[in-house]
């Protein structure tokens, strides 16, 4: 029990700097009068990730479309406390659109990939998003 308290210390230690430099912004994009379609306009620079709050009905199309000024930006979507994320951006672009089954709240994060991150890169973008 002993070593196993001592590991998730070390663990802890060793994590404690990643998270402290990971900074989020964002808020709740209001998308909640059909087919209307919300740009939002940022801007992140390195660690910092952007996240937006989506209300979605099951059965409604959700379309998220990224314009970015940095080629390492993307942008994920999960469901808020969902294990997996519905979109990689990484793997699949900049656009996303699918019928959503659940009910629920969704986040739409924007980040830079690592290799852009540690450089201190910055993406100045604009996230279209829609829900019909």
């Amino acid at each position: 029990m002993r070593k196993q308290l001592l590991a998730l210390c070390a663990a802890l230690l060793i994590a404690a700097p990643v998270i402290a430099n990971d900074t989020v912004t964002g808020a709740a994009a209001d998308v909640s009068q059909k087919g209307t379609v919300r740009a939002i306009k940022g801007k992140i620079t390195g660690d910092e990730t952007a996240d937006y709050l989506i209300k979605v009905a099951a059965g409604q199309t959700l379309t998220v479309d990224l314009q970015t000024s940095n080629a390492s930006s993307y942008f994920n979507i999960t469901e808020r406390d969902a294990s997996e994320a519905l979109f990689i951006g990484s793997v699949s672009g900049n656009t996303y659109e699918g019928v959503i089954s659940a009910k629920g709240v969704y986040i739409v994060s924007v980040y830079l990939m690592r290799n852009a991150a540690r450089r201190g890169e910055v993406a100045d973008y604009t996230l279209n998003i829609s829900v019909k």
